[in-house]
């Protein structure tokens, strides 16, 4: 709609700005700056480790698969100043200070 509006194809996002730290990270690490597993590894996962994300919020889909898996009695670690709704179905809510995000 905007492509058509505008008139033109070069539509820009945040991703650029906030996801290109963690792309570049991963590209040094894994070879990809892409995610390198699937969803469906939600649902053989023991243990979440959330830190410095709103999965419901940002990613509905798949925190609706965390939440899920959590209500059913798998563990779930929020590191987060936020108190997010995963860090309310959290067996531990770490609440960092906020502005210390980045030491992590």
């Amino acid at each position: 709609m905007i492509r058509a509006a505008v008139g033109t194809n070069n539509i820009d996002c945040c991703a650029r700005i906030c996801h290109s730290p963690t792309a570049w990270g991963m590209q040094q690490t894994f070879g990809t700056g892409a995610a390198t597993n699937s969803t469906e590894d939600i649902y053989h996962a023991d243990l979440f480790m959330v830190i410095g994300a709103n999965p419901t919020n940002a990613h509905p889909v798949t925190g609706a698969k965390i939440k899920q898996q959590v209500m059913k009695g798998k563990k779930l670690i929020v590191l987060d100043p936020i108190t997010t709704e995963l860090a309310k179905l959290a067996d531990y809510h770490i609440k960092l200070r906020p502005g210390t995000m980045w030491l992590y």
